[in-house]
């Protein structure tokens, strides 16, 4: 994550202190993928290895680097450039199992206790793995990887 991190503030520092966009190529966002102008900027400029896109426990059978289009999924959640500003609920509030609003930095200058750059991934119910959609994906669980049926809300453990 840390290499990654930095490929992101690279690429900032070569765009006006943008970060890359969150929107992907089927005209929306989602935090575990990432456009191909961004996969290209961190293996061509900043030399991000493929491997440091992954989850070490995700990746075991070496295919969790997924191309789809022109938007590649990596292990984890990639936060910045995202539309979080539409989410109007407040900040400062506790959300029990529903997930809790952020601030997605836009700008290397965006930054507050809500602001979040990078993130372990843990997918509750809203993963697809082959045929199964509606999969939890958890990697880091006292188990290793742990992955539900489709359907179910297996909590991570």
């Amino acid at each position: 994550m840390r290499q990654v991190a930095l490929a992101a503030i690279m690429y900032a520092g070569d765009n006006r202190e943008r970060f890359p966009s969150g929107l992907l190529s089927v005209g929306f966002s989602h935090a575990c993928w990432i456009n191909q102008a961004a996969f290209n900027y961190f293996n061509n400029q900043a030399r991000v290895q493929t491997n440091c896109l992954t989850c070490s426990n995700k990746n075991r059978d070496g295919k969790w680097i997924r191309i789809q289009g022109t938007d590649v999924r990596v292990g984890f959640f990639c936060l910045w450039g995202l539309p979080t500003d539409k989410d109007k609920r407040p900040r400062d509030r506790n959300y029990g199992q529903t997930p809790a609003p952020y601030d997605s930095p836009q700008k290397t200058t965006d930054q507050g206790p809500y602001t979040a750059l990078l993130a372990d991934i843990i997918e509750i119910g809203n993963d697809v793995v082959g045929n199964a959609s509606k999969v939890t994906s958890a990697p880091h669980t006292l188990s290793g990887a742990r992955v539900s049926a489709s359907g179910q809300l297996v909590e991570p453990q």
